[in-house]
């Protein structure tokens, strides 16, 4: 898997640096691409439960350190 990645990441960087003319538009679409990429594989993350699971185990140990 890390190998696989590795390899589309500098056969990327390789076709980027040989194509000195398009570089910024390649760049540009491999930074869209990877932006993608991230919002796709987090689409279904609940960002606010993980702050309440955080503000609830904050409450916890702070419950914790008052009762020792």
């Amino acid at each position: 898997m890390v190998g696989g990645i590795l390899t589309v990441l500098y056969g990327y960087l390789y076709i980027l640096l040989q194509l000195t003319d398009y570089a910024l538009l390649m760049g540009s679409l491999g930074l869209f691409v990877l932006l993608a990429l991230v919002m796709f594989l987090t689409r279904r993350v609940d960002w606010y439960a993980m702050r309440a699971t955080d503000s609830v185990l904050d409450a916890a140990s702070t419950s914790e350190g008052v009762a020792s």
